[in-house]
């Protein structure tokens, strides 16, 4: 019994080191994946053409405030890949880089926890677009003011929450042997851990289902009646398309999670978590990649971009009195070359 022992721990340390490995390839894949998403929608949201309408004017603060979190995220997700390849020994592991520690976890967890109150903030945006009346009453809907509201406030709430485990409330955080990254290494309270889990999840939920049952209702309805500004109503039609296809999302990847942090007293297992984890990672890395592909406006700039054509344009020319084209049209360069933006 006493030799059986050291070889369960030396089998147990192995499969926990596989995992990791296979966590970090995860994050590195995710990692590169969302940061070229990230950078990628926020050039083209904000390189619009001189001659181009600014279809997204309603929805760019808040596909921009998604894509610079899932852009932070991201660059983070390359330290724990970091971490989870490399194992301990790492920078992250020793006792004299702690508080780097603890700020990278906080930074993932805050940013993490954006990523899903963004959702019920688009939510809240379709809602006010598209329900919404258009009175003086219900202007501040559309406002600058509420926009504003609607991109700060889930950071605001994702870094109060998360400011407790920094106090030793709730949890601890810090380099996490089991798991390769920095991230809890102590759960003092279940309820906060469990909160943790799924206040956001269910929060965007809630958020989610009522406002796009409203806009779902509001669209069938207007398709009976004559619209008064048909090309206003089919983009924001085609955003709101878009807006569901991150709400799917949310289902696929983020909802399981917040299902598993409902259990009651079920702490955090190795292969759960990794699963979970693993699962959140795609999520958050996809979310721009979603936008920029599914996006109308946003599809038709990368091509006006990446593929622009050069036109030939011939300028007519009058003929003389005498029927002859002019010299100074004959010795011309050539066919005017105008470049499509």
């Amino acid at each position: 019994m006493n030799n059986s022992t050291p070889n369960n721990s030396s089998n147990l340390t192995t499969l926990f080191r596989q995992e990791n490995l296979t966590t970090g390839t995860a994050y590195l894949v995710v990692g590169i994946l969302g940061i070229t998403g990230s950078t990628l929608c926020i050039l083209t949201i904000h390189c619009r053409g001189k001659r181009e309408t600014n279809d997204l004017a309603t929805i760019r603060p808040l596909f921009t405030n998604c894509a610079v979190s899932s852009l932070v995220f991201c660059v983070s997700a390359l330290f724990y890949a970091y971490t989870g390849l490399t194992g301990p020994p790492n920078f992250f592991s020793t006792a004299a880089h702690d508080a780097q520690c603890q700020g990278l976890a906080f930074v993932f967890i805050c940013t993490a926890s954006v990523e899903l109150l963004q959702h019920a903030s688009i939510a809240l945006q379709r809602l006010f677009t598209i329900v919404v009346p258009q009175t003086d009453r219900t202007a501040w809907c559309r406002s600058r003011c509420c926009t504003t509201l609607l991109v700060v406030v889930p950071w605001l709430t994702a870094a109060l929450i998360g400011l407790f485990p920094l106090f030793h409330l709730g949890g601890d955080l810090g380099y996490n042997t089991t798991f390769d990254r920095c991230t809890f290494v102590r759960i003092r309270s279940l309820n906060y851990y469990q909160f943790l889990m799924t206040f956001y999840n269910f929060t965007s939920l809630g958020t989610i289902f009522i406002c796009y049952t409203a806009v779902l209702i509001k669209l069938g309805l207007s398709r009976r009646t004559v619209r008064v500004n048909s090309t206003k109503s089919a983009r924001e039609t085609a955003v709101t398309k878009t807006a569901l296809a991150l709400v799917v999302l949310f289902m696929c990847c983020f909802f399981p999670t917040a299902v598993f942090g409902l259990v009651p007293n079920k702490r955090p297992t190795k292969y759960a978590s990794t699963t979970f984890t693993i699962i959140d990672m795609f999520g958050f890395g996809f979310n721009p990649w979603l936008i920029v592909t599914l996006t109308p406006a946003l599809r038709s700039r990368i091509r006006r971009k990446l593929f622009k054509r050069k036109q030939l344009v011939i300028t007519p020319q009058r003929p003389s009195a005498t029927g002859a084209i002019p010299a100074s049209s004959r010795t011309a360069a050539g066919p005017v070359l105008n470049i499509l933006r």
